[in-house]
């Protein structure tokens, strides 16, 4: 045949929840067949049938479809797959019935899922049946991975709400007698991620609160991916870069103690033991340079009451190449350097080398925490001490290294600044805490610890917190033999100086308000005996809109890092938006987006002019009161920083707990700032 042509086809393709296709059930059982166990039997040998004298040969030399539409249902698994294809383009030359010769293949379609606009896929290359070869360029744009989620993480209790998943490159599938073999050549990404943990994780528990966010990303770019998997040889793994941007992950501590990621994983039936195969090779993976832009990790411990939740944000690294083979025998160790903020308040470095691939682990790294406010672990206080804490600072210097036979060799210096207790909480713990401070602390009220440490991480037996608790207990004893003091006192300061105003729905100073500012910082370094704690605010009643207009700036910045990476420029050196740029990046954002948009006669989403699209962005942003818990947080570190830029020291600066005010006619955003002394 010299071609054949369909024009929009409409194809629907079902399995059933019995695992059964639709194509078997339409065909009938020859009704001369018998039947045997519930099942047609097959029909008896036809005796002097003519022979044929050879198989019929077809060859096709142009096939071709345009303009198709196919809807694939899975009823298999728990949550259904459902996906739909439209726009199918589809071009072979070259068919053969045997399929002994290559035929060249071209295919394109959309695939849709949800409200979300459709992802493309293109592929063009050539295609053999016998034996099955696949080879071409493949090129896929935004392809919604969460509509195949169930066939790959229906043993997990997550939930992918989304993933956009990008490649472009050259691939090649072939089927041989000892396996499949594979390699997949080109640049990768994964944007749009969004992963939820579901109710069931909490099955032992009487906690009832829905699935949380537990990793979230904007982009994931894989420049430079090189697989190849060939049966009898090590899997080969080359990843030339990695950049991370605008990530945010969640670890939980359940109520009953346990990290809510243990129990992620479905228990699963046992079924007959299959004899042990034969050792595959370890795989070999290389990865370039890894890039870690604007990351967030929240911890939530549910086990302490009350709960107690701390953010790392602002979170800025690199980690250099390295790799799961050791040529020369010895491990290739890889330079870290991770940056950001402990709980929006504190400095946070890490710096070292590892080698995540190494087995036995190895590693040797340095980590520092500056000025890590205490104050929010007074649930910890009350509940091993049997007092809050009301004021306080933390600095902390480990290093750890772990040796390649296992042996840990790590010193933690602690540092603590001005830990002041409350009240002794009735019904908790009954330690000596204000004394054993009182006896640690130096003249200046620093209270520093040296925590050595030292084990092997293959015992299983080891384990550091019995190793602390007992330096810990050896330090309180030493410390009876040694006199300390401890300050306090408290002051206050003109009240036209303690207010420090805010736009509303940001964290940005009005003009005036540095003026005030300067003077209170004056009068401080003048006073070197004063200190002072810095109070944020908020109302969420007040400047609901406000935080959503800024809100909607911080995603337009995030999308104008991720247009950044796509182009291969420094998506670190994206730091603000042109007003020229704002109608594009308001767009993308509103395309991006998932809540239900108005959609033309076809279907289609609409195109809306900006200020419709900026309305109905900000309409369906979601704000409460944790949001504006952390506006007023952040408000305390903007002026904490202020003043230590302007020359007042740091350790005289202390953040109080945020303050969230009712709505009143005369309120305005602002922070507080009150005095005391030694």
């Amino acid at each position: 045949m010299a071609k054949i042509s369909l024009r929009q086809p409409r194809v629907s393709v079902v399995r059933g929840e019995d695992a059964q296709w639709m194509f078997s059930r339409w065909l009938k059982a020859s009704p001369t067949s018998s039947v045997k166990d519930g099942k047609p039997a097959r029909m008896p040998a036809i005796p002097n049938a003519p022979v044929k004298a050879s198989p019929w040969t077809v060859a096709l030399a142009d096939v071709s479809l345009d303009g198709g539409a196919l809807k694939f249902v899975d009823r298999v698994p728990t949550r259904p797959v459902v996906i739909n294809f439209a726009g199918l383009k589809a071009q072979a030359k070259g068919v053969t019935l045997d399929g002994k010769k290559p035929a060249s293949v071209s295919l394109s379609a959309q695939v849709r899922a949800g409200q979300n606009d459709p992802g493309t896929l293109a592929f063009n290359g050539s295609v053999q049946m016998t034996p099955m070869v696949v080879q071409g360029a493949l090129d896929m744009r935004q392809i919604p991975v969460q509509v195949a989620a169930p066939y790959f993480l229906d043993r997990f209790y997550v939930e992918l709400l989304r993933a956009d998943a990008t490649f472009h490159g050259q691939v090649r599938y072939s089927a041989g007698a000892v396996g499949p073999s594979l390699q997949v050549k080109g640049d990768a990404a994964l944007d749009e991620l969004r992963v939820n943990s579901v109710q069931a994780v909490q099955k032992d528990s009487t906690d009832t609160s829905p699935g949380e966010e537990l990793l979230r990303w904007k982009s994931l770019s894989m420049p430079g991916l090189d697989l190849t998997m060939v049966p009898g040889d090590p899997m080969r793994l080359r990843l030339r870069e990695v950049a991370l941007a605008d990530f945010f992950a969640r670890l939980i501590v359940s109520a009953q103690g346990r990290l809510v990621l243990q129990d992620l994983v479905k228990p699963q039936d046992v079924g007959p033991q299959m004899p042990p195969s034969a050792a595959q090779p370890a795989p070999i993976i290389d990865v370039g340079p890894i890039s870690i832009i604007n990351g967030r990790v929240a911890y939530s411990d549910r086990f302490i009451k009350p709960n107690y939740s701390a953010d790392l944000s602002e979170l800025n690294g690199k980690l250099s190449q390295f790799s799961s083979q050791s040529p020369d025998g010895t491990v290739q160790m890889a330079d870290l350097e991770l940056r950001g903020r402990a709980e929006g308040t504190a400095g946070l470095e890490i710096v070292g080398k590892v080698n995540p691939l190494a087995h036995p682990l190895a590693l040797d790294i340095h980590g520092k925490v500056r000025d890590l406010e205490l104050s929010p672990l007074s649930s910890y206080a009350i509940k091993y001490a049997g007092y809050g804490i009301e004021r306080g600072k933390l600095s902390v210097d480990v290093a750890y290294n772990i040796k390649p036979d296992g042996q840990l060799a790590a010193t933690n210096n602690i540092v603590l600044s001005q830990l002041t207790f409350g009240d002794k909480v009735e019904g908790s713990a009954n330690l000596p805490v204000k004394l054993a401070v009182t006896l640690l602390s130096d003249r200046h009220g620093v209270i520093d610890l040296n925590l050595p440490i030292s084990g092997s991480i293959n015992d299983p037996s080891f384990s550091i917190w019995p190793v602390v608790w007992k330096i810990v207990g050896n330090l309180i004893t030493k410390a009876l033999t040694s006199p300390f003091s401890l300050f306090s006192g408290g002051g206050s300061e003109e009240e036209d100086l303690a207010t420090v105003a805010f736009t509303p729905g940001t964290a940005v100073m009005t003009d005036s308000a540095a003026e005030s500012l300067n003077k209170a910082i004056q009068g401080l370094i003048d006073k070197p005996a004063l200190k002072t704690t810095v109070v944020g605010t908020a109302s969420l009643e007040v400047e609901r809109d406000a935080i959503k207009q800024d809100r909607l700036n911080t995603l337009m910045l995030a999308e104008k890092r991720r247009i950044a990476g796509v182009a291969g420029q420094d998506v670190a050196a994206v730091d603000h938006i042109n007003e020229a740029e704002i109608p594009a990046l308001l767009k993308e954002v509103y395309r991006r987006s998932d809540f239900k948009k108005p959609r033309n006669l076809i279907g289609l989403t609409k195109d809306l002019p900006t200020d419709e699209m900026r309305a109905l962005l900000l309409q369906n942003m979601v704000v409460n009161e944790d949001t504006a818990r952390e506006l007023a947080r952040t408000r305390g570190v903007v002026v904490r920083e202020y003043m230590t830029a302007h020359q007042l020291p740091s350790e005289r600066i202390f953040l109080g707990a945020e303050a969230i005010a009712p709505a009143a006619p005369t309120w305005k955003p602002h922070v507080e700032l009150s005095i005391f002394s030694d």
